[in-house]
């Protein structure tokens, strides 16, 4: 048994060696203690990221860098490549947001819809929005910003109620529903709407908020987890809105989120709003009061 011992040990001595050498770390095999061996592996292995090109201003630059992406396959069958030719700008801040997923406010279709990053539609909502129609132009007027925002951040909305203008506060809860996504402008200015769940779901589908984005409370709650700060926030208008944006001298864009026709205006039915627009609002009768939202379960 002595004899194998000796004839071992040799052995035992180079393969310890061995293993010292492969890990790069020389340490000799009469040392005291534990033997370092470093992982081999790590060594080995070479990361190399990706060098992705930057993103082109222009519609055929945009056009041919997401044909050469590695995910052209999904950019082909998305929104993206008609953003791009329709509202160039649009397409830029999509393609150039470092968030995986976008969301566009569709008043059009009345739906909040959820994108993937390369313009495939992941989601959709349906929604309620404010009563009146056109961009928010100042505090109050029950309307629903447009154009290109962001999250500001999600919170829980559970027990929070709502207050007016005016400073009253209605003492129904549960209007904000279980929880309130934020918006804000691209350069971080907070805007006092936001998504939300609702304590009215049967208002869904119609012009009848405060201002916010209204959609169910099972949909707020999936939406809210699929949502982070800064995330890409598209409010588009459809053809009432615009035609109230060119009456009011407000120049929103306005995308097309499925395959129907790009929006054109005739002059005609602009002149012809104008009148409406006026009678429309002298003979408002459900004004912005603090005893309609509570007697109608609206909340901005």
């Amino acid at each position: 048994m002595i004899r194998r011992s000796h004839c071992l040990l040799p052995l035992a001595i180079l393969l310890l060696m061995a293993l010292a050498a492969c890990g790069g770390k020389r340490v000799s095999a009469f040392e005291g203690g534990e033997i370092e061996v470093e992982d081999v592996i790590d060594e080995a292995i070479t990361v190399v990221e990706e060098e992705i090109p930057p993103v082109p201003h222009d519609t055929e630059g945009m056009l041919q860098w997401m044909r050469e992406s590695k995910d052209s396959a999904e950019f082909v069958q998305g929104i993206l490549p008609r953003m791009a030719r329709e509202q160039p700008e649009y397409c830029y801040t999509v393609l150039t947001s470092p968030h995986p997923r976008f969301i566009v406010v569709d008043k059009r279709r009345m739906r909040v819809l959820l994108f993937s990053r390369t313009g495939l539609q992941l989601n959709e909502y349906k929604m309620a929005c404010g009563r009146k129609y056109g961009t928010k132009q100042e505090k109050g007027d029950c309307r629903t910003p447009e154009g290109l925002l962001s999250v500001k951040g999600v919170y829980d909305s559970t027990d929070w109620l709502y207050t007016d203008d005016e400073g009253y506060t209605s003492p129904v809860k549960g209007q904000f529903g279980p929880r309130f996504i934020r918006l804000q402008t691209l350069k971080g200015r907070w805007l006092p709407v936001g998504i939300h769940g609702t304590c009215a779901p049967w208002s869904l589908g119609n012009r009848s908020s405060h201002g916010c984005i209204r959609i169910h409370n099972d949909s707020i709650v999936k939406l809210a987890q699929l949502v982070d700060s800064g995330m890409l926030v598209i409010v588009n208008p459809g053809r009432r809105d615009m035609i109230e944006n060119v009456i009011a001298g407000k120049d929103v864009a306005a995308i097309v989120t499925d395959d129907s026709p790009v929006i054109t205006l005739k002059e005609s039915e602009i002149e012809a709003a104008r009148p409406l627009d006026s009678l429309a609002t002298e003979l408002e009768v459900e004004p912005c009061h603090p005893d309609s939202l509570v007697k109608l379960e609206v909340e901005p």
